[in-house]
């Protein structure tokens, strides 16, 4: 009787089976309009005061999301960091938020490493735009109780959901951006900041890229010697993929594209193709790993059909490297299903039509302008 009654009170399940002369038969239906999606209105006293507290910081940064690439507010961004001096620091997502070789750039937060992390301890004040905040700002450079932060975004969801914020602004980015401008002085180009600890950061932080992942960084190096400025870089779901979070400079919004903070295995070459469609008189290289080039091995077929002059380097080292890496750390060396037998990759993209090139870590950028060009 109890398991009668127990039985009785969870959900019956739902079928619904709809037979073939149905699905195969002809009607007439009138389509919805599409949704039409509007910006929240802007608060204009949100934004004074926001504008308060940044007018008092001492030593304020801009933590940068992907919103500030969607919303197409990375110059004015750039401008704002200059009327505060602010020190713009970035989500591998929010890469090309301001040129990485601009002044008041900090760098990428990622997984609490970066030199982002050191000017996050420093600051008084946070002013973080298009970002969802979350536990990839973790460690160093997360926000704490002791800062103000100023969180903008688009998505009122988002907001005081992973980090209290001291003031909330609703609101598309560009929008954000041009209302703060309006109401600070513009020619105040304050420099809060001073230019020894910016200088240290950048060599510290340098030396522990070196030291931590020397051959990533060579390799990296080497890949975007050969690139043109406005090359796009997928960054794949891999060793070197993360490591570009750090090593690769970007210096314009929308040639740098990760999957965001859900790490999704395989992504990248598909999204290389769809990237070199839509600007076909770009180069489009993507990083990847052989485990997520696996997934969408396949998709070669459709390169080579359509044309689509995309560079796929593929990283081998026969595993779902982080995985393993896990399974080898944390969990005492118990290895289960992450080895790979891979087919010869060279001869596979072959077999659909490609070109396939064998390279070295000493001879990627040769393979690569040869695949280039």
């Amino acid at each position: 009787k109890a398991f009668k009654s127990m039985k009785s009170n969870r959900p019956r399940p739902t079928a619904i089976e709809i037979p073939p002369d149905i699905l195969a038969a002809k009607g007439s239906a009138t389509p919805s309009p599409a949704a039409q999606r509007k910006a929240p209105a802007l608060n204009l006293q949100d934004i004074s005061q926001a504008v308060a507290i940044l007018e008092k910081a001492q030593k304020p940064i801009i933590w940068a999301g992907g919103g500030v690439i969607i919303s197409e507010a990375s110059t004015l961004l750039t401008q704002l960091a200059g009327v505060l001096g602010a020190i713009v620091v970035t989500t591998p997502e929010g890469k090309g938020s301001i040129p990485e070789n601009h002044q008041l750039s900090g760098g990428v937060g990622y997984y609490g490493h970066g030199s982002s992390g050191w000017y996050a301890q420093e600051a008084d004040v946070v002013l973080a735009i298009g970002t969802r905040l979350t536990q990839q700002m973790r460690g160093p450079t997360a926000p704490t109780s002791s800062q103000q932060l100023i969180h903008i975004d688009i998505d009122q969801e988002v907001v005081n959901k992973n980090h209290p914020a001291s003031v909330s602004v609703i609101a598309d980015a560009k929008e954000a951006i041009k209302a703060l401008l309006a109401k600070l002085p513009i020619h105040s180009n304050k420099q809060p900041w001073p230019a020894a600890f910016k200088i240290q950061v950048t060599q510290e932080f340098s030396q522990w890229l070196t030291d931590t992942a020397p051959l990533q960084g060579e390799i990296i190096k080497d890949i975007q010697r050969v690139l043109k400025e406005d090359a796009i870089y997928v960054s794949g779901i891999t060793n070197i993929g993360y490591w570009s979070h750090f090593y690769y400079q970007v210096t314009h919004p929308r040639t740098y594209f990760t999957s965001s903070y859900f790490a999704t295995l395989g992504y990248s070459f598909p999204f290389a193709l769809g990237a070199k469609c839509a600007s076909p008189e770009r180069q489009v290289v993507c990083v990847i790993g052989d485990g997520g080039f696996g997934y969408s091995l396949q998709e070669l077929s459709t390169a080579v059909k359509y044309g689509i002059n995309v560079v796929a380097i593929v990283f081998v080292d026969n595993a779902l490297g982080a995985s393993l890496h896990d399974q080898t750390t944390k969990y005492h060396n118990r290895v289960i299903g992450t080895n790979l037998h891979n087919p010869d990759f060279v001869l596979a993209a072959e077999a659909f039509g490609a070109k396939g090139i064998k390279a070295t870590p000493q001879n990627i950028s040769i393979a690569l302008e040869e695949a280039l060009f």
